[in-house]
C-alpha cells in the first residue's frame, strides 16, 4: 500500500511545472494534443491541435469533425505502446508541456507532420517544416478551412 500511494506522489511531483521530469507508461488520450500517463495530465509540447469539439470545413465548405479525428490520430499513434514523456515547460493552464516519444516516434512532431495539429504561436521553432510540409500536401485539417485552436477556445 505504501509503495502504491509513494509511486501516485513521485508521478505527482512530475505533474508540477516548476521542475523538469519524465513519467512513462500507457496512456489515456484526452484530446489531440494531452494526454494522461497514471493520472498524470501532459500537454504535447509546441503544438496545438484542435479541440474534440471543434469542427473545420472541407475545400467544398462541408463541417466535419476535426478535433474528434485530432484525437482518433493521438490515439492511434499511442495505441498498445508505452510511452515516455519529458517535461520542458508548463502551459499557460499549469498543466506540463513534454515532449513524449511511443516506440521512439515523437508524437507532437508526427501530429504537425500528419496535419493533425499547428505550431503553437510563440513556441520554439520546432516542427516548423512539418508543418509547412503538412500545409503544402493539404493534410488532415490543411485540407479545407479551420479556426486555429487557441482562437476557436478563446471564442467559447
Amino acid at each position: 500500500m505504501f509503495r502504491r500511494y509513494a509511486f501516485v506522489l513521485l508521478l505527482q511531483l512530475f505533474a508540477l511545472p516548476c521542475g523538469a521530469g519524465s513519467v512513462a507508461g500507457f496512456v489515456t488520450v484526452v484530446s489531440g494534443d494531452t494526454i494522461q500517463i497514471d493520472g498524470v495530465t501532459l500537454r504535447l509540447a509546441w503544438i496545438d491541435a484542435p479541440e474534440p469539439r471543434q469542427t473545420c470545413h472541407h475545400a467544398d465548405g462541408r463541417s466535419w469533425a476535426c478535433g474528434a479525428s485530432a484525437t482518433r490520430a493521438l490515439s492511434d499513434a499511442v495505441w498498445r505502446k508505452s510511452v515516455h514523456c519529458n517535461q520542458v515547460a508548463a502551459d499557460p493552464n499549469g498543466a506540463a508541456q513534454a515532449i513524449c516519444t511511443a516506440d521512439g516516434l515523437d508524437l507532437g512532431e508526427e501530429l504537425v507532420r500528419q496535419g493533425w495539429a499547428v505550431v503553437r504561436e510563440g513556441a520554439s521553432p520546432e516542427y516548423e517544416a512539418e508543418q509547412n510540409a503538412a500545409r503544402t500536401a493539404q493534410l488532415g485539417i490543411w485540407e479545407g478551412s479551420f479556426e486555429l485552436p487557441w482562437l476557436w477556445r478563446g471564442e467559447r
